[in-house]
This record gives C-alpha cells, structure tokens and sequence, in this order.
C-alpha cells in the first residue's frame, strides 16, 4: 500500500480499499469450502494455487470462517422439544 509521509492523515485511494476485499464470488467460495470439511490452511493453500501469490492469507480467511462457526454456535443448541421432527440429521462444522 503506498505510503505518504507529512499529512495529518493517512493516504487511502478509494481504488485499493476495493481491490483489498474478496469478491462475494470468492467469498461464497471459501465458504462452501470450509462447510465442505477444509481447513483455513488448505483454503489459503488452495486459493494460492489457483490464484498465484496474490491469493488470501490464512489470517484473512479465519473472520469469514469464524462468523461460520459462531453462527453455528448459536444455532445448535436450540430446543427442539417444541417441533414434530420425525428425524433430524444435521451435518455441519
């Protein structure tokens, strides 16, 4: 990122601020990944294979995987007792 010495604030072009996000293609993509059983190492490892050097760190894969499995926290110890569930099969991270 450039950097710019003597302003009271720090330079951010509008331009790299976009770049610097994954596209929701990417994102749904690392997604159904990490459901799909990857780790966030083998998703980094995957993406940097696929996109060269340019590729997601593993530190910026966790916060998409960690809402994942904060979501799921919430989710799985809700009180089914309420529900007519013939069956429940539920295969998640």
């Amino acid at each position: 990122m450039p950097q710019s010495r003597g302003l009271a604030e720090a330079s951010r072009s509008q331009g790299w601020s976009k770049l610097a996000q994954p596209s929701d293609r990417l994102t749904t993509l690392i997604v159904e990944m990490f459901v799909g059983g990857r780790s966030q190492r083998d998703i980094a490892a995957a993406l940097e294979k696929a996109l060269g050097p340019c590729g997601l760190s593993k530190s910026a894969i966790r916060p998409m995987t960690d809402t994942l499995s904060q979501e799921d926290e919430a989710w799985r110890p809700r009180d089914l007792r309420g529900y007519a569930v013939a069956s429940l099969f539920s295969d998640t991270v």
